[in-house]
């Protein structure tokens, strides 16, 4: 779930991409009373190009001061305008962009990591599925085209103790926004069960009265037994899982996915192809708060840090 530590992180590039994630922070920030804000940037050898810096000698000015001090001009400038109450800390460090971001993340013990999904902006971008498979804690990528409202949530589920996490992170939303929540479980049928006679839609129908009764009684053995939940049961008639949830975010006009990273494997968001990448690479107007049990993650990751030793 959300606010245990109370803490957020936002990962900065330099791009326009930042403005957004500037603006969508403090939003979030508000809504779940987080008072401990991080911006994170991470030099690169290619940030500035030495042709530049030879050709500018005077500029004896460390190149991490020089950013610092033009991302806290901006976020200043940004936060004012909202009249946000955040207190920024801002990094900026030299790294691997990837593998600074996940450190930073665990160092700081951060509830959320905002990272930016860009589709038209150029920059130079992060490497989106491999945060969303190995970041320990939980991540949210936000697109350009982000709302700063949250009115509709959509939850995919699949009755695991993962799909419940989900539910509860957005029943913290909702209890903040007022959100309705949707949650959405795609299925098939099964070849072995499709008399001639029966027409398809028959046998949906059918699967979605079974579906219902186990998403309500999955729901009324939880503490969420009171919030107000709509359900969607979806024939995937052979599309991708990703394909599937993303066309019903947007039928639902939703304003954020919640998503959590542990399905039925186990290991299921450390493998590409998964749901959670898919999802991560499609094109997707909306936040996609991936939730992730940290336990499991740091004692996987130490696995293969192991493996690799």
């Amino acid at each position: 779930m959300i606010n245990q530590s109370n803490k957020l992180l936002v990962c900065l590039d330099l791009s326009n991409m930042d403005t957004i994630l500037i603006r969508y922070s403090a939003f979030i920030a508000d809504l779940l009373d987080m008072d401990d804000v991080h911006f994170l940037h991470v030099i690169k050898e290619f940030d500035v190009p030495q042709e530049l810096v030879d050709e500018f000698p005077e500029l004896d000015q460390p190149l991490d001061e020089i950013l610092r001090d033009e991302l806290t001009e901006t976020i200043t400038q940004e936060l004012s305008q909202l009249e946000s109450t955040i207190k920024p800390t801002i990094h900026v460090v030299y790294g691997h962009a990837l593998e600074t971001i996940l450190e930073t993340s665990v160092t700081l013990n951060a509830d959320i990591t905002l990272v930016g999904k860009k589709t038209t902006y150029k920059g130079t971008g992060l490497i989106l599925s491999s945060i969303a498979s190995f970041m320990e804690n939980s991540v949210m990528f936000v697109p350009e085209q982000t709302r700063t409202s949250i009115d509709h949530i959509m939850v995919p589920i699949d009755f695991t103790e993962a799909s419940l996490t989900a539910l509860k992170a957005a029943a913290q939303f909702a209890a903040k926004s007022s959100a309705q929540i949707t949650t959405q479980h795609v299925f098939e049928l099964p070849a072995q069960f499709f008399p001639l006679t029966t027409p398809t839609e028959d046998l949906a129908d059918k699967a979605r009265s079974v579906l219902r009764a186990k998403a309500e009684k999955f729901i009324a053995q939880s503490e969420l037994k009171d919030q107000t939940i709509d359900y969607v049961f979806t024939l995937s008639e052979g599309r991708k899982l990703s394909e599937v949830v993303r066309h019903e975010a947007l039928q639902q006009m939703a304003d954020m996915i919640v998503l959590g990273s542990k399905g039925k494997n186990p290991t299921s968001a450390l493998f590409r192809g998964t749901v959670v990448e898919k999802l991560v690479q499609s094109d997707f107007s909306v936040p996609l708060f991936i939730i992730k049990d940290k336990k499991r993650m740091k004692g996987l990751l130490n696995f293969f840090q192991k493996a690799e030793s």
